[in-house]
């Protein structure tokens, strides 16, 4: 057993009260976010998916990656079907998660969207079996999913880390795309949080300064 100081007991205490609050505060801003996002109306969400994958795929960093990284959308998330297509026929290499438990995910190469399963982990659609692993570090670009985001590039996910984790290893520009309507002013970070290069919304492309 460790034995602490009075300040040392004090200063655990108070880092172990701040990381609770942190993280009840991300869980209260993720359920008002999920409900904002369930107002959203069809029209918007096409107009804005449209938009979005536009402003990704004439970007500098999508069209000098020969292989681009690419969450598969489901649900509210922004659609990223034209973003992989677009990859496809500039023939550049698409690899998509996969999650492997315990905030894991790898990158799997997919050759169309027919390489996806059914249901992966959490509902989401994976890479079938036997398909090409690529290691992080050879990914040139990242198109990354998020709850919501501020245009500084605080990240809100779903709280299960596997993005953050994978964020620190993979290589390349990487991009969270956000609705801009979803966009916040502030998000409560903690240590492991990663920040992306870019965050792309319907209206603008903001640089984090990562």
């Amino acid at each position: 057993m460790t034995d602490f100081t009075g300040d040392e007991e004090f200063a655990v205490f108070a880092e172990a009260l701040e990381k609770a609050a942190k993280q009840d505060a991300k869980k209260r801003k993720r359920a008002l976010v999920k409900k904002q996002a369930a107002t959203l109306t069809e029209d918007y969400r096409r107009a804005a998916d449209a938009k979005i994958a536009q402003t990704v795929i004439e970007s500098d960093a999508f069209a000098a990656a020969q292989t681009v990284f690419c969450y598969v959308s489901v649900r509210t998330e922004p659609d990223t079907a034209a973003i992989m297509e677009a990859a496809w026929h500039a023939g550049k290499r698409v690899a998509v998660p996969r999650c492997l438990g315990r905030g894991i995910m790898e990158a799997v190469q997919i050759e169309s969207r027919d390489d996806l399963t059914a249901s992966g982990s959490f509902g989401i659609p994976e890479p079938a079996p036997g398909l090409p692993v690529i290691a992080p570090a050879e990914l040139d670009f990242s198109v990354v999913p998020c709850v919501a985001c501020t245009r500084e590039g605080d990240r809100l996910g779903h709280g299960k880390g596997y993005y953050d984790r994978f964020m620190e290893a993979a290589g390349g520009v990487s991009a969270v795309i956000c609705y801009e309507k979803l966009l916040q002013d502030r998000i409560a970070v903690e240590p492991h949080d990663r920040r992306p290069d870019l965050v792309i919304s319907e209206e603008a492309v903001y640089r984090t300064g990562k």
